[in-house]
């Protein structure tokens, strides 16, 4: 039965809940910011932060969105179309916010992502509960640091604030506000295209824990955290509409990428495959993926020895989110990029709060390894 989290010793303020999170915001932004240095980078420049993809949302949030055919110079086929509108409009929306106070779109964009990977730590430190174990919080909050693709949550992306959004919302969620969670997660689904999939971990939490209080109870629930951010989805498309004139001008972007389902068998494998071919820098692309479904495979193997054993699980939120975030982009073929979506199973991270300091200073370890690898090829232009 789905039941409303207490509130009451959890709630209590600790000197350590204010002074941790931003310890550990900083250790992430000063150890990328030493890879960066080693490849000449100074700490002071925020250029540092933008790659790829970057261009498109600062643009968005400068200029706003265009969208028109693909000229011939562009190398797609007639009828493609060209633009921006393949990039969803949430964080660009902030980024112009700020904007107004006079700061140019990269020193905005930087701020956004920096103001909401704070709040995304505070969120973090606040979902393990009651610190029992002091240090191994401690331990717990190093992996947040240094999770696979965590750099991300620094650069001028969407990911801080749809990571953001979905904590808060499964904040509100465990709380009981299920209107509150419904409205985050319509502003995950407004900021970034797998944001929507906080729908479906909601639904099914509901589906799978809310049976004893009702069919209307579960009806409402239902409508509140799973239909809600569906609207957040629709917005993207009014938006558009409004902006371009065409209501479908994301998926006419999107069309020329050639997105299509994929067996997630052979997505996966596809992915690794360079792992093969010898130990490069690019190698850690692969490299990641392996990590990433081997803790996710060990933690579906210890939620099922746990239910086997009839014993608590506290995390069962959490858990779907692993496994709704990691397997449901494998199913979307081999032209996605998984490195970045690994970050938005941070969410997740409180299930470790299980285990010991040996599993917390293990996977601690191979975080480190990775996201050091991982933010040298994004320093150094290899990743979008």
């Amino acid at each position: 039965m789905l039941s409303k989290s207490p509130r009451g010793a959890d709630s209590a303020f600790r000197p350590a809940d204010f002074i941790v999170p931003p310890v550990f915001f900083l250790a992430g932004l000063l150890a990328f910011s030493a890879v960066a240095a080693r490849q000449g980078v100074s700490f002071g420049d925020i250029s540092k932060w933008s790659k790829w993809d970057s261009g498109h949302y600062l643009a968005i949030a400068g200029q706003g969105y265009e969208f028109f055919p693909c000229p011939s110079s562009s190398g797609y086929p007639e009828g493609e179309y060209c633009g921006n509108t393949g990039w969803f409009p949430g964080y660009p929306l902030l980024v112009r916010l700020v904007m107004l106070s006079g700061l140019k779109a990269l020193a905005a964009g930087v701020v956004v992502s920096g103001v909401l990977t704070l709040l995304v730590f505070y969120l973090l430190w606040e979902s393990l509960g009651r610190k029992r174990d002091f240090a191994g919080a401690l331990l717990v909050m190093a992996m947040g640091a240094f999770f696979p693709g965590s750099f991300y949550l620094f650069s001028v992306f969407p990911l801080s604030l749809c990571v953001c959004a979905i904590l808060l919302g499964y904040r509100a969620f465990q709380r009981g506000d299920w209107l509150k969670a419904g409205i985050a997660g319509a502003v995950a689904a407004f900021s970034y295209p797998t944001g929507i999939l906080f729908a479906v971990v909601t639904g099914l939490v509901v589906l799978l824990k809310g049976g004893k209080s009702g069919a209307r109870k579960t009806i409402k629930r239902l409508c509140a955290v799973s239909l809600v951010p569906a609207l957040g989805l629709a917005g993207i498309f009014i938006y558009q509409r409004f902006s371009v004139g065409v209501w479908d001008a994301f998926l006419k972007i999107q069309h020329k990428y050639a997105f299509q389902y994929g067996h997630p068998w052979a997505t996966f494998k596809f992915i690794v495959r360079p792992v093969k071919d010898g130990w490069t820098m690019l190698t850690f692309i692969p490299f990641q993926e392996l990590l990433v479904a081997l803790v996710v495979l060990a933690l579906v193997a210890y939620r099922v020895y746990m239910a086997v054993r009839g014993r608590k699980f506290a995390h069962d939120l959490q858990f779907v989110h692993l496994c709704v975030f990691w397997f449901v982009p494998l199913c979307l073929g081999q032209r996605l990029a998984p490195h970045r979506g690994d970050l938005l199973l941070l969410p997740a991270l409180a299930i470790f709060g299980a285990f010991g300091r040996g599993v917390r200073t293990a996977g601690l370890a191979a975080f480190l390894a990775v996201s050091c690898g991982m933010s040298w090829l994004f320093f150094a232009g290899k990743l979008g």
